[in-house]
């Protein structure tokens, strides 16, 4: 099923064509040079995505591939340069092709050395620096196909989930109607009382039209929070960016985000903070908001490994 997970992915996308940021159709020829640079071959699959979009991302998620013939002049999300600098640097296998992070330090990268009867390989996860996982890698899916289905329809998902949010906030914000509040109480009270604390509403009472408010610190961030299984992570994260980018002192804010992404600079290993805000005087600050499998001094220490 993996061409077809493919074409579903493709179809996926073209519907959010909004939420894409990918490189474009690549050639045959530079597609070959690829495999010859790596000494591996990519499976159909990998080499339908390559044909199609090159490299890019999606709703914040970055897939890597290729996009220009010079493979050692190069960066992220080029895979070929990338999978390359990892052998070198971190005694990656050479039997791993690199197509995508995890987000918290690790890669996720096709196994070449397995192979079924299509020509499809497994991609599983790889962690810098843990050199033990090489020998029992974790299989995330069966084939790149699959793989890259998965990860567009939960972005596609979480993108729908934030447009629904979006304007339903906006509902409230416009409502001058004491039921909505008292329905909304109803309806979510139990989950979580945070919407009225930042609306300043009390449930079940009258309230005015808000006055007009200044909120042209909106367009200083950049990205959605991410969301974890800890209650309250992805609100955390918004209010924090939020008081930050009110604050004055800083000129962007990005939500989980790579520092790649938002430095121009790579660094290993990879890492996506909740919050990345760049001063105005150029001066990057972090800020992580603990899941509940989180322990304060590992996050302080990787985005200390990161930035050094």
């Amino acid at each position: 099923m993996s061409m077809e997970d493919l074409l579903s992915a493709v179809e996926l996308i073209n519907c959010n064509s909004h939420l894409a940021d990918f490189a474009g159709q690549q050639p045959q020829a530079r597609i070959a040079s690829a495999e010859r640079a790596l000494g591996v071959a990519f499976s159909p699959s990998y080499k339908g995505f390559l044909a199609h979009f090159g490299c890019g991302g999606f709703n914040g998620l970055e897939f890597y591939g290729v996009v220009k013939d010079d493979f050692i002049n190069s960066g992220v999300p080029d895979a070929v340069w990338l999978t390359l600098d990892l052998r070198r640097t971190a005694a990656m296998p050479h039997c791993y092709t690199l197509v995508s992070e995890t987000g918290d330090g690790g890669f996720y990268a096709i196994d070449t050395s397995q192979e079924n009867s299509s020509g499809e390989s497994p991609v599983i996860e790889w962690w810098p620096g843990f050199p033990e996982a090489d020998n029992n890698p974790r299989v995330v899916a069966a084939d790149f196909g699959t793989f890259f289905l998965g990860e567009v329809r939960q972005a596609s998902t979480r993108a729908e989930n934030d447009k629904r949010s979006e304007l339903f906030t906006t509902r409230a914000a416009n409502s001058s109607d004491p039921l909505f509040f008292t329905d909304l109480a109803d309806r979510a009270f139990a989950d979580s009382q945070l919407f009225f604390a930042a609306a300043g509403v009390v449930p079940g009472k009258s309230v005015l039209p808000p006055a007009p408010v200044d909120k042209s610190w909106k367009n200083l961030i950049v990205g959605k929070a991410q969301k974890t299984g800890t209650a309250g992570h992805a609100f955390r994260s918004y209010r924090e960016a939020i008081k930050m980018a009110e604050s004055g002192q800083y000129d962007k804010i990005w939500l989980n985000r790579a520092f790649s992404t938002t430095t121009g600079t790579t660094m290993y290993p990879g890492r996506l903070p909740d919050i990345i805000a760049r001063r105005k005087t150029g001066q990057n600050d972090v800020v992580e908001v603990p899941s509940k499998t989180n322990r304060d001094r590992d996050l302080f220490r990787r985005n200390e490994q990161a930035m050094d």
